[in-house]
Formats: structure tokens, sequence, C-alpha cells
């Protein structure tokens, strides 16, 4: 199994302060109800993403019990990153042999999803719109600017 140990380095993303800018929400093209969608307070990438981790090998016997993990297999291998980390850092962007994938994680619902990002797209990543919906995160396409 393999650990994300280490968090972000810099560049990508943005500062994004808070506020209730709302400015990604549109008018059309939510599949859930746009009056339901709540300013989450650190606004567009304000909660950075990290990008292209570096992953070291983790020996399962080093795990504590009380450490709790969110993990996914890519490409055959398992990949886990801690709620230390994704607590901080809600959304991890890989590129991996079959494609970009994102790992996501909601600390205020404890909900984790695995996404496939489209390799066709200049940057096929995602990142924290500062958006929630029944207190769960909103993820932007940093390449199509969508919800």
């Amino acid at each position: 199994m393999h650990a994300l140990l280490a968090a972000c380095g810099g560049g990508g993303g943005g500062g994004g302060g808070g506020g209730s800018d709302n400015t990604n929400i549109s008018s059309t093209g939510w599949l859930i109800p746009e009056d339901e969608v709540r300013d989450g307070g650190p606004g567009k990438d304000g909660i950075p993403a990290i990008n292209n981790p570096v992953f070291v090998s983790q020996d399962l016997q080093q795990v504590t019990a009380r450490q709790l993990m969110i993990g996914m297999s890519v490409d055959g291998e398992a990949v886990a990153a801690s709620h230390d980390i994704k607590d901080w850092h809600e959304v991890l962007n890989l590129g991996t042999s079959t494609g970009p994938t994102t790992m996501s994680y909601c600390p205020l619902t404890g909900s984790a999803l695995y996404w496939q990002g489209n390799e066709n797209h200049t940057d096929p990543t995602f990142g924290v719109s500062g958006l929630l919906y029944n207190s769960n995160l909103i993820l932007y396409d940093r390449e199509t600017d969508s919800n």
C-alpha cells in the first residue's frame, strides 16, 4: 500500500478568501436544487487541492488502529491518504496510467468520492468550489469552471 505522507507545495489554484461570492453558480445546468446550494466560507480554491502528490510505501503494520485513512485502488495498487491530510486538503488530484483521477473528501459529512477526469482536457483536475450542498463539498472542474 502507498500512503500520502506529505502535503502540497506551491503552485496551483489561487488563494480564494472568504465571503459569499457564488459567481460560479449558473442559472442552468445544476443537477441539484440551486436554491439549496450554500456558501461554504473559504471561497473558490480557499482549501487548496494537492496536485500530483508523491506517495511513499507504508507497511500496514505501521498504521495504527486509530489512524483514519481514506483509500482507493489506482491502477491495481492501494493508495491511501490520512484524515490528518485530507481534513486540510479535501481534493487530491492524481495522474495515473488510466488517466487523471481525483479523490475528494468532505470533513463535514465524512464522505469520500473517486472521480475520473477527462484526459482530453488541458487541465483535467478538480478544485474546491467553496460551495456546499447538504453540507457536502461541491467540486469544480478546472477546465470548464463548472461545478
